[in-house]
């Protein structure tokens, strides 16, 4: 579950992060950790790649 303070989250952040937790799983937060901790890939990059390939951007 996505967490953020309350005086960051607008209707627009709640919708984004309501759609995000539907998503990803445990499976997949290890697996995107992976890309950036071990494999050095691009977090931003790496985060964009999922969005897309989940239907989130």
């Amino acid at each position: 579950m996505p967490l953020i303070a309350d005086r960051k989250a607008d209707s627009t952040v709640r919708k984004a992060l309501a759609r995000l937790g539907n998503v990803l799983t445990t499976e997949h937060l290890t697996q995107l950790n992976k890309q950036v901790d071990t494999d050095k890939e691009d977090p931003e990059d790496v985060a964009n790649a999922y969005a897309k390939q989940h239907g989130l951007a």
